[in-house]
């Protein structure tokens, strides 16, 4: 089984790295080896979506590693504020009463008492002294157990956790999408199982770099499926264009990439942005030039090739 550290070196980090650094490492290789990016070479198309798939992979496993231990740490600080608690609850039970203030007494004439008498008292004394140690010992031989079950009640109540149960969600996307629950990613569509969420109010985000994203805060009751069936609407992209007269013809490449051969009858489609315009015959000389494309701007070009001598 894989450790941690080898889902930090899918991600090119160190293991001692913020959350917020992982999110942002898994961000940018998202944007790197997604596969839209290769859609012209099905083999590098290929290579991008087990690379993708293997950094999914590490950075979900970080994402558990973080919650886990922080879980964990939560866990001991509750259960050690729980049993300090508990030592000050049976502390202050098993307090003894404050001491009375002492009585004075007020001071009397002195008076002959017969020794006869003095007797008789302190064998009275004795025996009302050995009575009520005999009641007190049976009332604190009783209340002795009680008290002792009382805590263990309280100190069972403490460590037993407390379970909560979850929400659900079952997502059914098109085209896909990658899932998101409060800013975190928790799974990529098609998903078989519905997903857990914790209850309360979250805010699931579906996000497709072809499409627009979708974005809803959704209420989650413990045991309750929540069903959303998304049809993800397609970014509409303002294209630049370009209007070709080449003599006496050509093939004409994007980039490199192949899309006409003249003469053509309308404008070509070109994305905004800058790019290489390359008109190729086999019997004149090629003719390239970077040309930088406006949204819904035309590029008129009228070329004349050189034929080789």
């Amino acid at each position: 089984m894989k450790d941690i550290y080898h889902f930090y070196e899918v991600l090119g980090l160190d293991p001692n790295v913020s959350l917020n650094e992982v999110k942002q490492a898994y961000k940018d290789l998202v944007k790197v080896w997604h596969p839209d990016r290769f859609s012209h070479d099905p083999r590098l198309q290929k290579k991008a979506q087990e690379k993708l798939k293997e950094v999914n992979d590490a950075f979900e496993h970080i994402i558990l590693f973080f919650k886990e231990s922080q879980d964990q740490n939560i866990s001991q600080r509750y259960q050690t504020e729980q049993y300090q608690q508990a030592e000050k609850t049976q502390f202050q039970e098993f307090q003894e009463p404050p001491e009375p203030p002492p009585i004075t007494k007020t001071p009397r004439k002195s008076s002959k008492v017969s020794p006869f008498w003095i007797f008789i008292l302190v064998i009275i004394g004795i025996r009302a002294l050995s009575n009520l140690s005999g009641m007190f010992g049976g009332i604190s031989r009783e209340l002795t157990p009680q008290i002792k079950g009382e805590a263990t009640k309280k100190e069972a109540a403490l460590l037993k956790p407390k379970i909560i149960e979850a929400g659900y969600l079952e997502l059914k996307v098109s085209p896909w999408a990658d899932v998101y629950a409060d800013g975190h990613k928790i799974a990529t569509t098609p998903i078989a199982k519905p997903l857990k969420i914790a209850p309360g109010t979250h805010t699931i985000l579906l996000s497709n770099p072809s499409c627009e994203e979708w974005l809803e805060s959704i209420y989650f009751k413990p045991g309750q499926i929540v069903k959303k069936n998304v049809l993800l609407k397609p970014k509409v992209i303002e294209v630049g264009y370009l209007k070709l007269k080449v003599s006496p013809w050509a093939d004409v490449y994007v980039d490199g990439h192949k899309i006409a051969t003249t003469p053509i009858t309308k404008p070509l489609k070109i994305a905004p942005g800058t790019h290489t315009i390359l008109l190729s015959n086999p019997s004149c000389k090629e003719w390239f030039e970077s040309i930088y494309f406006k949204p819904g701007q035309t590029v008129n070009k009228t070329v004349l090739l050189k034929i080789k001598k």
